[in-house]
């Protein structure tokens, strides 16, 4: 290889270095915002999580086999939500997610699935898994607006009697450096605290419900849902950016040492360059001498 392909080849190593140095900035800048986006809705949805375990008793009495909370009955026609990446550079979290997914699938024989992204469906359809819809969406795109829409077609769904429950498969934020495929169950809400009582805690009978129990309890339940989903998505995009982030340090890193290889091999062929033109320069200087 001569000087000329050894520039052009550092040339084109040192643009890919910017871009993935870019990717990389850019990942770690969406990941401040989604994780603390994904943090507020977690404790707003586990606030209203726990007004809804307070207020179970009450609606117990008036409607003991509300479709909404946990009843304990067998689960025949389970529904799984998967969020998955639908794009690439996410490393392995399309795999880990849906060999989860394929686990809960093979346990429950009678599983339905609704897949967020593209490649994850492309994978189920050819192994055959019995898919309803795939969303095609971007996670770090994702909206309060459209989940509201996916939240009102499951529950629509979910009391209609399509099916018996809804699970929810994603890759569950940690911290940077650490994410896991996790699954948890949406609807039948289970009615086990998540939240800690604090001293100033009132029992819900303190209160006057206004305009009644059952329009205030939907509205609530409602709330939940729809902050449980954008907070399961807000993650989901949190961990994809992470491990982007993670990859493109890799990729950058990588770059950057190639970029000094090549680069050290076309000093070292420059300086053999001139070295041997110094020495046919002295070899013709002390020739013509001797002619003299």
């Amino acid at each position: 290889m001569n000087p000329v392909e050894l520039r052009g080849k550092m040339k084109t190593v040192k643009n890919i270095y910017h871009v993935v140095k870019s990717m990389e900035t850019l990942a770690t800048m969406k990941i401040m915002k989604l994780r603390g986006d994904a943090e507020k809705r977690k404790l707003y949805a586990a606030s209203l999580h726990d007004m809804l375990t307070e207020m179970y008793p009450l609606i117990f009495d008036i409607q003991p086999e509300n479709a909404l909370l946990y009843t304990g009955a067998e689960e025949k026609k389970p529904l799984l939500l998967m969020i998955t990446s639908d794009r690439g550079f996410s490393g392995n979290m399309n795999v880990l997610v849906l060999s989860q997914a394929k686990h809960f699938m093979q346990t429950h024989p009678n599983a339905s699935c609704i897949i967020i992204g593209r490649k994850a469906s492309t994978q189920l359809e050819k192994e055959n898994f019995h898919q309803l819809a795939t969303i095609d969406m971007r996670l770090d795109t994702v909206t309060f607006a459209r989940t509201q829409y996916i939240t009102s077609d499951l529950v629509k769904s979910y009391l209609k009697g399509y099916y018996d429950s809804v699970y929810i498969s994603y890759m569950s934020f940690e911290n940077i450096l650490k994410q896991k495929p996790v699954n948890i169950k949406l609807l039948p809400i289970d009615k086990k605290s998540s939240v800690k009582k604090t001293v100033y805690h009132y029992p819900i009978e303190s209160f006057v419900i206004l305009p009644d129990l059952i329009r205030v309890f939907k509205a609530l339940v409602r709330k939940y849902l729809d902050a449980m989903i954008y907070r399961v998505l807000l993650e989901a995009a949190a961990s994809e950016q992470a491990i982007r982030m993670v990859s493109m340090k890799s990729a950058s890193d990588n770059a950057e040492e190639v970029f000094n290889q090549i680069k050290q091999k076309y000093q070292k062929m420059r300086q053999e360059k001139i070295t041997r033109e110094l020495i046919e320069l002295s070899s013709f200087s002390q020739a013509s001498r001797k002619q003299e």
